[in-house]
């Protein structure tokens, strides 16, 4: 998969576990870097840069990091939840994609397409949640199918908050969530 998961935990391939935090674009080039924290005691840096051409690359036949399976991070989710974001400009791809998910053989649960702001979601939206079984499927299939698409990917922890801030994923542009609303 070439497209990288903001907020995602990753695996390097010597085995050292890192989490995205944002994809930022060098000043000189317009370079697109990866942004990333190393979840590991590391005197040398916490936080580290790599070109995203690099991240997604493959070393000795496998990634250079390789997107983990939530049954494997520091933190347990039992639920996932995604909001597909969309305005009037985009909704026809919006539309697109909620038919697409309804195609899906793995079960989720989907709302309708809301035409309204809701919560802390800056954007229209429709919801998908599933499963964290099928976590890398639905990554998978929404990288492939967002048709250029905002995403944002979170677990259902309990805590509306923390759900929306630390724990909440991107795929696409990480958009600004009005988290005002959990004051």
């Amino acid at each position: 998969m070439n497209e990288v998961l903001i907020g995602g935990y990753y695996n390097h391939y010597k085995n050292k576990l890192y989490q995205v935090l944002d994809i930022a674009k060098g000043s000189e080039d317009m370079t697109d870097y990866v942004v990333y924290r190393a979840l590991y005691a590391n005197d040398t840096a916490k936080t580290w840069i790599r070109p995203l051409k690099m991240f997604v690359e493959n070393v000795n036949g496998k990634p250079r990091f390789d997107l983990m399976n939530p049954k494997d991070w520091p933190v347990k989710f039992d639920f996932f939840h995604s909001h597909i974001y969309f305005n009037k400009e985009t909704y026809a791809k919006a539309k697109n994609f909620h038919e697409d998910f309804k195609k899906l053989k793995f079960p989720n649960q989907m709302s309708q397409m809301h035409q309204q702001l809701m919560g802390p979601h800056p954007f229209w939206m429709f919801e998908v949640d599933f499963e964290t079984e099928n976590f890398l499927k639905m990554i998978e299939f929404m990288t492939t199918h967002r048709n250029g698409l905002s995403v944002l990917v979170h677990p259902l922890s309990g805590n509306a908050r923390l759900d929306h801030t630390d724990y909440a994923m991107f795929l696409g542009q990480k958009e600004d969530l009005n988290l005002s609303i959990f004051a």
